[in-house]
């Protein structure tokens, strides 16, 4: 039953890249506008008025007079596996994406003895002493020799689930690695098992597609368009010219990943339709708190309590004048990571406190992944951060906590101050 009154629970975001700056692309085919989950959305016009009173006119008031239009505000998200990848683009440009196999090892201690096996996606491959027939490798006279004959084997194999894949033995090493042939997700079903010999897990891994974010990028310009879809005329709310200025978000132990990103548009309109009947649909899968990781220089920082990371494009407005009170756009300037971290003293989380004192940069690594198979994951990689020397005040019996207000700059080996790198399984974020 269409509703008179409009809820939260009803609203519907879209977003989509624009190819002129300020305007809206055409959805009417289709899979060009995202839907995109937010938890709340403070964005559009507004128009203040403004009073300059004249002498000689009476005592009553006068006319006010209407400032320029600013349309800004700030979109709360899910850090998400999916849809996360379009408000990344938004906020840094254009990724580059790339397919990922999936691969796996087996790790051999010593020769195989006769009658031991390896199991590859259901098919079972046994090691013999002597002449070997069908899907079978004969052992060498040493494992690196038996794991070697098979590679052979296993290369010249018709069956076709061996033929799935690639196989191959890092020099200096007693493992047998196993890559997936396609790129993407599939072969992270792809099983293993050993009779005898250790696995790195019951399946492939790592299939996917990275796709790798990096500051000072140019930015592409949006629009985003709020629906309240349910009222029994329903209305929209359409923002366009949009750029991404901020993007921040915290980590603490409990709770969902959520992200704030700050947007500055050109203006808004109220069209009387969606802008697009049939938007792309990414399925939800979040990220959680419980998930998170802060790394120093490679290594999880123990005895962190709390985390905070701030990105600004520092978005410059360009206020001309113009009849229809409108900005003629925005321009990215100095791009600025910065963030915090709470830590409690103690014996081994000392990194940070000694990168302060000695006054030199650290690397720095926000990040969080879903468990699985498939080891989806994003990294927010900084490399090179620079944190303060702070005092350690002792405020009562129990544990002795500070902040630390980091600031990141460029690296100029890395060639990037902040870089965001998001394995998942969606193949590209280019929009029609």
């Amino acid at each position: 039953m269409a509703k008179t009154r409009a809820y939260g629970a009803d609203a519907q975001l879209l977003g989509a890249f624009e190819a002129t700056y300020g305007t809206p692309p055409d959805g009417s085919g289709g899979d060009v506008y995202v839907k995109l989950p937010f938890k709340s959305a403070d964005i559009g016009a507004e128009r203040p008025l403004g009073y300059d009173p004249l002498l000689g006119q009476g005592s009553d008031a006068q006319d006010p007079y209407y400032e320029g239009v600013t349309d800004e505000g700030s979109i709360v998200v899910p850090i998400d596996l999916r849809a996360f990848g379009w408000w990344l683009k938004a906020v840094f440009g254009d990724p580059v994406s790339t397919g990922v196999k999936a691969t796996g090892t087996i790790s051999f201690a010593d020769n195989p003895d006769a009658d031991d096996t390896i199991t590859l996606n259901g098919t079972v491959w046994t090691f013999v002493s002597g002449t070997p027939t069908g899907n079978q490798t004969e052992i060498q006279g040493t494992v690196v020799q038996t794991i070697d004959q098979l590679i052979s084997d296993l290369d010249g194999s018709v069956d076709a689930e061996i033929a799935k894949c690639s196989y191959s033995r890092e020099t200096g090493t007693e493992i047998l690695t196993v890559e997936f042939d396609t790129v993407g997700t599939t072969g992270n079903t792809f099983t293993l098992a050993a009779s005898a010999d250790t696995v790195s897990g019951t399946t492939l891994t790592g299939g996917g597609y990275d796709h790798v974010f990096t500051s000072g990028e140019d930015l592409p310009s949006l629009v985003h368009e709020v629906g309240h879809t349910k009222l029994a005329t329903p209305e929209y709310s359409r923002n366009f010219g949009g750029k991404a200025e901020t993007l921040s978000f915290e980590m603490a132990r409990t709770g969902p990943a959520n992200a704030t990103i700050g947007m500055v548009y050109q203006g808004e309109s109220t069209p009387v339709a969606a802008a697009d009947p049939s938007p792309i649909e990414y399925v939800l899968r979040r990220f959680n708190q419980g998930s998170g990781t802060i790394k120093l220089n490679g290594s999880q920082v123990a005895s962190i309590t709390g985390g905070r990371l701030n990105f600004s494009n520092n978005l410059d407005r360009i206020d001309s004048i113009r009849d229809d009170g409108l900005i003629d756009g925005v321009d990215e300037t100095e791009r600025v990571p910065d963030g915090s971290v709470d830590i409690r003293y103690s014996a081994d989380n000392s990194a940070i406190r000694d990168a302060g004192k000695a006054e030199s940069p650290a690397s720095m690594e926000y990040g969080y992944t879903i468990p699985g198979a498939d080891l989806f994951k994003i990294s927010f990689d900084l490399p090179r951060v620079f944190f303060p020397r702070k005092k350690q005040p002792i405020e009562g019996p129990g544990g002795i906590q500070a902040t630390y207000e980091w600031k990141a700059s460029k690296d100029a080996s890395a060639g990037y101050a902040l870089q965001v790198t998001l394995h998942n399984d969606v193949e590209d974020y280019a929009y029609a």
